[in-house]
């Protein structure tokens, strides 16, 4: 029981609260302490996709719930960063909704008095195999004392991990028959995107002749980009894939 996990879930509540006007963020209905009343949401995300459309609109789902936690507030630059976008935050409700969940590391941003932008915040979590390029660290030296600094791209790139996800059918960087990386091959990871922006391998297993799963390989590498100014952002994210789903909609009605 210290300071900071109450902190953590005051921030968790509060950006369910503010994100109630979503159908992609969890609800919330109650909140005190160390505990919060949510909506029950109860499948994971591979136990209902059924093929590529299905999960082509769970990207689009997803996206727009990245997008209305940025939009949180009433700036028109982004207010609200959740900081830890993956599968395992991402629930399915009774009526099909996937629903972004779990924000007690989620940052309420800044913003500069002058110019009215957010300012950047200082990464906390440098995973090797789930954060961005800029979020890496060298050594344990350096993430305890020269943390770096972000934005809200480090949730477009988390996006690619989830986007890869569908498209490849397993974890970005994971071997095939391991449970998880070995530290050396954290070190690898860590080095490969810090320095080379190097992509995790797409298996050649994945369906990429397939319209839905070419249009979510596209955005996942969008979403990988080296440059978080070279990502899109949840909004632009979100207009690309309605697009795709719309384009291959398009197609198949004048083929049929």
């Amino acid at each position: 029981m210290e300071d900071l996990f109450f902190e953590n879930n005051r921030v968790d509540a509060l950006a369910m609260e503010r994100l109630t006007g979503s159908p992609y963020v969890i609800d919330i209905y109650g909140f005190c302490g160390m505990t919060v009343i949510q909506e029950f949401a109860g499948k994971q995300v591979h136990e209902t996709i059924r093929g590529p459309a299905e999960s082509l609109k769970y990207a689009i789902q997803v996206s727009r719930g990245i997008r209305d936690i940025h939009a949180a507030g009433e700036s028109k630059y982004p207010a609200l960063v959740h900081n830890d976008i993956n599968l395992a935050n991402i629930i399915v409700t009774n009526d099909g909704r996937p629903v972004l969940n779990d924000f007690n590391i989620a940052v309420l941003l800044m913003k500069n008095k002058v110019t009215g932008k957010p300012c950047q915040f200082h990464a906390l979590f440098p995973n090797p195999q789930w954060r961005s390029p800029e979020e890496q660290v060298e050594d344990e030296y350096e993430s305890k004392h020269i943390s770096p600094v972000v934005d809200e791209k480090i949730d477009v790139y988390a996006m690619g991990n989830v986007l890869y996800r569908l498209v490849a059918g397993g974890s970005p960087w994971k071997k095939k028959g391991s449970k998880g990386l070995s530290e050396e091959d954290k070190i690898f990871v860590a080095r490969a995107k810090r320095y080379n922006g190097t992509l995790p391998k797409v298996p050649d297993s994945a369906q990429l002749d397939d319209p839905a799963i070419a249009a979510l390989h596209e955005a996942m590498t969008m979403c990988y980009k080296f440059h978080p100014k070279e990502r899109p952002s949840a909004a632009e994210l979100v207009e690309f894939l309605e697009a795709a789903q719309k384009n291959i909609s398009l197609t198949e009605r004048m083929h049929s």
